[in-house]
């Protein structure tokens, strides 16, 4: 099951799905935390990271996420090799266990925010890796 830690308390609560941090609230499915700038809670990756088709890993980004991407990919040699690698034909699945995977999903998601699109990074990087769509 997904976790959320108390960061302060260092102890971690069970909720029914993978934290969300959304307007200073932490959506957990059964459960809300409230964390206005995001530093109270954390969430925890306790399951085996799952393994997706590439349209449904591009999918686990917000449509502003993916556009800025595209703009970054023309300036951005790593950005535009990991999304090379995605598109090669013979790339079926993501592993989001593979450190590969998770370090290249921290830089794009790094380099998006710094390019003007603000977003949780912690949130979006253990909504992504978990395979959970972003919430419309």
């Amino acid at each position: 099951m997904p976790q959320i830690k108390n960061i302060a308390l260092d102890t971690s609560i069970t909720v029914s799905q993978s934290p969300v941090h959304i307007n200073g609230i932490w959506e957990c499915g059964d459960k809300r935390f409230i964390d206005p700038d995001g530093t109270l809670y954390e969430p925890v990756i306790t399951a085996v990271p799952v393994t997706v088709s590439v349209t449904e890993f591009m999918l686990l980004f917000t449509a502003a996420e993916r556009v800025k991407t595209r703009e970054l990919r023309a300036t951005d040699a790593t950005i535009n090799d990991f999304w090379l690698l995605l598109e090669h034909p013979k790339t079926e699945n993501v592993v989001m266990a593979l450190p590969a995977i998770q370090a290249s999903v921290q830089y794009t998601l790094d380099a998006i925010d710094e390019a003007g699109v603000e977003i949780d990074i912690p949130a979006r990087k253990a909504q992504i890796l978990a395979g959970q769509l972003p919430v419309a």
